[in-house]
């Protein structure tokens, strides 16, 4: 197989199982309560990690999923939408010298992921706040804060299997014979 046969059906793979998480979730919420949590963030950093670019899409499909799924209000849809589009800032904070090894540790990539969060959340409170939704900041956290324990579970459990969290294109030509 190609590498960009592999990666189109690696990120179609990562793609669906994102979109299940939040469509399920958003549909019947999470152990038994009605409060949202977006487990597909974990998992789109991930395939940033492994495409780069090419995760956009990808991204793209999670956002229009959540806005399918979860929300009534199209403001809190937009907000959302494009809070969980911020993630491709991943792009930019992969550039850093810890991510750029063949197998990043724990510290940066969870420094990562807490980056990448970070400008999700944010985005998502001022959107809210410039459109007329407000939300108090502490609430807002606080919600949120469960999303982050969640996602950094999932993020644990993905870097203990060794080869999720890797650039693929380098590590695919080294472990096979180099096809294209």
């Amino acid at each position: 197989m190609t590498i960009r046969k592999y990666r189109c059906v690696d990120l179609l793979v990562f793609t669906a199982i994102a979109c299940l998480f939040d469509a399920v979730i958003g549909r019947f919420g999470l152990f038994g309560g009605r409060q949202y949590f977006g487990l597909s963030t974990v998992l789109v950093l991930a395939m940033y990690v492994r495409w780069g670019r090419y995760a956009l899409f990808p991204n793209l499909a999670v956002a229009i999923v959540n806005v399918a799924v979860n929300y009534v209000d199209p403001a809190v849809a937009f907000a959302h939408a494009l809070g969980i589009l911020s993630l491709s800032v991943a792009l930019l904070v992969l550039r850093t010298a810890p991510l750029q090894v063949r197998r990043p540790k724990l510290a940066p990539l969870s420094l990562y992921y807490l980056t990448c969060y970070a400008v999700l959340f944010f985005t998502e409170w001022i959107l809210l706040v410039v459109i007329g939704r407000p939300t108090g900041f502490a609430g807002f956290a606080v919600n949120r804060i469960f999303d982050v324990l969640l996602g950094f579970g999932l993020l644990l459990i993905m870097v203990a299997q060794k080869e999720l969290f890797i650039p693929m294109t380098p590590y695919l030509l080294e472990n096979s014979e180099g096809t294209r």
